[in-house]
């Protein structure tokens, strides 16, 4: 009964979101909370499709003009034109992870699904075939080149594109059976897991940014 409770929390609008942590207190209280919801979920679509445009951008757009190492400025020894496999693999791992941050929000939005369900699920089979292609993309760069942390960040960011590739599988057969309640739930998953990436760079953004880096070494250790 919690898990019921807590995706259709999560998954009906903004608004609704509001509404749902209103509902313990009134007045102002209330108001506040409802506000603050929203507040929240419009920076983190906002800051998502910043992330995203900034992904299309920069990863999509250096290699065709020809200077693809120029990737390494951002993230070292990302780009290696010796090991093309590996290269188009976190390429694909970039782009549908920008899919992943555009079309996201969209999905949660309650209205969209009510009155226009033939949308949800065609976006629907985009976010899911997207979250698959990251996954799997970013799994054949580990296999191929590996990541700068080493075995333990190879092994996390490795579980990490599993349980994706999995939560998106869940998605889609949970849709196809007609079992809604848990399609919901497991859409939430990956909803959560998709964002993850982008959580993980705001946190270290922050961290450079106020720190200056202070305890992370070379090899993002420390």
């Amino acid at each position: 009964m919690g898990v019921r409770f807590n995706t259709s929390a999560i998954t009906e609008s903004s608004s609704a979101v509001g509404r749902e942590l209103a509902k313990p207190s009134g007045g102002s209280h209330g108001a506040a909370l409802r506000w603050s919801a929203r507040f929240l979920v419009a920076a983190s679509w906002i800051s998502g499709a910043i992330f995203a445009a900034y992904i299309v951008a920069f990863f999509r757009g250096v290699p065709l003009g020809g200077a693809g190492e120029r990737w390494n400025e951002s993230l070292p020894d990302l780009y290696d034109g010796g090991a093309l496999l590996s290269t188009a693999a976190i390429g694909a791992h970039f782009m549908a992870g920008a899919v992943l941050l555009l079309l996201g929000p969209v999905q949660l939005i309650g209205s969209v699904r009510r009155n226009v369900p033939a949308l949800h699920r065609w976006l629907g089979r985009i976010y899911v075939a997207s979250a698959g292609l990251a996954g799997l993309g970013g799994f054949g760069f580990i296999l191929g080149r590996g990541t700068i942390g080493g075995p333990l960040m190879d092994t996390g960011f490795g579980i990490y594109g599993a349980l994706m590739v999995l939560c998106a599988a869940m998605v889609y057969a949970r849709a196809r059976s007609g079992s809604y309640d848990q399609h919901r739930a497991w859409a939430i998953r990956l909803f959560a897991l998709t964002v993850g990436s982008w959580l993980y760079r705001m946190e270290y953004g922050a961290w450079f940014l106020l720190s200056g880096g202070v305890g992370i070494g070379p090899g993002f250790t420390g």
